[in-house]
């Protein structure tokens, strides 16, 4: 997206088109217009910094008013500290699923979805144990 088309996003979004209507008249698909406009929503955002940094890669972390005081500063960062620290997972919270396709029982955090305890069950109740190209 150019410097113009954004700059044309912002004037008629403030000229109180829709969404719908700012794509038409800029020939731009839909989408775009509605995550241009919400990163610019979550760039205006009031933000203040605090003395708060990512428990994984120890980065500052900004805080938005009205939101809970995050622990890192990205999903990466996130994902990265909950597999190096599995000892900080609760036990208490995780619940015994028996596989629906081997019968093994195993642990898991609670989840309406879950009912396989591998990818192999998955693909075993699902496709008769073909594996279709991924």
């Amino acid at each position: 997206m150019t410097k113009e088309q954004q700059q044309a996003i912002i004037r008629l979004k403030n000229g109180g088109l829709s969404l719908s209507q700012i794509s038409t008249r800029l020939g731009i698909s839909r989408n775009t217009v509605k995550s241009f406009c919400q990163r610019l929503q979550a760039a205006t955002q009031p933000t203040t910094e605090t003395k708060g940094t990512c428990e994984q890669c120890g980065l500052p972390l900004r805080f938005r008013e009205g939101h809970a005081h995050p622990r890192f500063c990205s999903d990466k960062c996130r994902t990265a500290w909950w597999n190096t620290h599995p000892e900080q997972l609760s036990p208490s919270a995780m619940v015994e699923v028996r596989c629906v396709c081997c019968g093994i029982a195993f642990r898991s955090f609670p989840s309406r979805h879950r009912s396989y305890c591998s990818r192999q069950c998955y693909i075993r109740a699902r496709y008769g144990g073909i594996r279709h190209a991924e």
